[in-house]
């Protein structure tokens, strides 16, 4: 059994990275809290017969503090070099997983970010190409969606390596890191919009108001 809040704090989402030896958790005290689960304590993948059980217990990798208040949504991308972070403080963080920090910010919701989603892969994409930069969207309960996109290119990376395994990593300044502005900001719920499914071609949205809405997505 794993625990994620030293305080009691309810765990609001997790989620998987891609190839499963990783596993991130968000807590309503404000935490993102990263575990190895399939892997060694560093958060590498594991070798062949290794694994959670056994001799490979998960590790504690980091607990990243949020900007302000709760988080309530946690994705990887693709990769599994990013995720995202969404909550209470409105924005949606981009966090490196190699560096274990917040990289940048995203600033366009103008109330909680209730989910978080990383454009798919293309089917055409080869599958150990990294992409080139990282798509995703979010909505929140101002009832809208907003698309992003963060190009890894070493702002906000700087300050060297990880920080030791099971470390609590304080929140950075609000300018210490690049923002990032919505490149769409449209308003699709008169109430708040609980969850988000990003297809390859549709995207699909829910609100607190008992309608979810389907949409070609945005290419």
């Amino acid at each position: 059994m794993l625990r994620a809040s030293e305080s009691g704090a309810a765990v609001t989402a997790i989620a998987f990275s891609p190839d499963g030896s990783r596993l991130a958790a968000a807590t309503a005290d404000g935490m993102l809290v990263l575990w190895s689960v399939g892997g060694d304590c560093s958060g590498r993948p594991a070798a062949e017969g290794e694994g959670s059980s056994g001799e490979g217990e998960p590790q504690l990798l980091a607990r990243l503090a949020s900007y302000f208040g709760g988080l309530l949504c946690v994705a990887w991308a693709r990769d599994g070099a990013y995720l995202l972070a969404g909550g209470e403080d409105d924005l949606v963080s981009v966090v490196s997983f190699e560096r274990r920090a917040v990289v940048a910010r995203a600033q366009g919701h103008s109330s909680w970010v209730h989910h978080v989603a990383f454009e798919p892969a293309p089917l055409q994409e080869g599958k150990d190409r990294p992409p080139a930069s990282h798509a995703f969207a979010s909505v929140g309960a101002d009832g809208r969606i907003c698309f992003w996109e963060f190009r890894a290119d070493g702002k906000g990376e700087d300050g060297g390596g990880p920080p030791p395994n099971g470390a609590d990593v304080p929140s950075p300044g609000f300018r210490e890191v690049p923002l990032l502005a919505p490149l769409a900001s449209v308003p699709l719920h008169e109430r708040p919009v609980a969850a988000l499914l990003y297809g390859r071609g549709e995207m699909h949205t829910a609100c607190a108001g008992g309608f979810v809405k389907t949409f070609a997505r945005v290419s």
